[in-house]
């Protein structure tokens, strides 16, 4: 993934924050806010309480950045923070995919 469609810094984090909303769902939590770019950004974080061994978290945020990017999640035009939760781990792949293209078309179709 290309190092602009990314948040990186603290000050993408606050304004991530400050103009929040956020929809959430058995494996995530996602926060997003619009930005002024022509593109989206994407952050993915998973604690080390969450998933303990390190290829399994990055496995983790390999599939969701697949599945975002299969979707034409860079249209969007919004900064987003997906937040995973213990239950992502015991599911399938698919299952994750149905789920988190869900939480998108609800961003899609609302209105902040």
């Amino acid at each position: 993934m290309k190092s602009k469609y990314m948040l990186k810094s603290r000050k993408d984090f606050d304004n991530l924050f400050a103009k929040k909303s956020l929809f959430y769902s058995s494996f995530y939590i996602v926060y997003f806010a619009n930005n002024k770019l022509d593109h989206s950004r994407l952050s993915v974080a998973i604690n080390k309480k969450v998933q303990k061994l390190a290829v399994q978290r990055n496995k983790a945020k390999r599939q969701i950045k697949n599945i975002l990017y299969n979707e034409n999640f860079l249209n969007l035009k919004k900064d987003v923070l997906v937040v995973v939760k213990p239950d992502f781990f015991k599911a399938s792949f698919e299952s994750k995919k149905i789920v988190l293209n869900k939480l998108i078309d609800k961003i899609k179709n609302n209105k902040r």
